[in-house]
């Protein structure tokens, strides 16, 4: 692990690789979404330009995520975690010159919060915050659209290899750089626990 951030070879064979991409439903497939300095979430390209599919936490490939995530937990960061944010990952593709600027995930649930929520209702809301990140490459067949991270240390670069898994803090600032050819395909997303204290 360097400074926060865990990668992992699963050697999981194309074969259940191609398999994962092939069961995820694209039927509610979108353009990504990013919050703005409001607190509202919006549609911002020059930002976030990528396409999305919410996965429900129903299927197998959800469960040895969480396997390997809590087994991380354990060795490296001991937060306290409870599931996956809003109880979902995502599955997320980007096509020739999609991206996603320098951002940290490390947010509290406060962008749940609308007009028609009471103020009980929003502070347990709020009491959730995401700890841990998490990327698995489904593919590698593109060029671009690198992971990289910022460390107090040095700019880290996560070589494209599907079956590889990345967890990390979701306080480390990391970007995806513009897909040149082919299209990016991973699963990602949160580990919340209770907010710090």
């Amino acid at each position: 692990m360097i400074s926060g951030i865990s990668v992992h070879d699963l050697m999981i064979p194309q074969s259940i690789l191609h398999g994962i991409i092939e069961s995820i439903p694209k039927d509610d497939i979108g353009p990504a979404e990013v919050m703005d300095s409001e607190g509202k979430i919006v549609v911002k390209p020059k930002t976030r330009s990528c396409q999305v599919q919410p996965i429900t936490l129903n299927y197998w490939f959800v469960g040895m995520l969480w396997f390997y995530i809590q087994k991380q937990n354990e060795v490296a960061y001991r937060y306290d975690i409870t599931t996956f944010d809003k109880d979902m990952i995502y599955y997320i593709e980007y096509n020739p010159g999609d991206h996603y600027t320098w951002h940290s995930d490390m947010t509290s649930h406060n962008y749940y919060y609308n007009q028609n929520m009471s103020s009980q209702v929003f502070h347990q809301i709020a009491t959730y915050t995401r700890k841990l990140s998490f990327s698995l490459f489904l593919n590698d067949d593109y060029t671009g659209g690198e992971l990289q991270f910022v460390t107090p240390q040095r700019t880290i670069t996560v070589p494209a290899k599907a079956g590889k898994l990345i967890i990390f803090d979701s306080s480390i600032l990391h970007r995806v750089r513009k897909v040149k050819t082919g299209q990016r395909r991973v699963l990602t997303g949160w580990v919340i626990g209770p907010y710090w204290k």
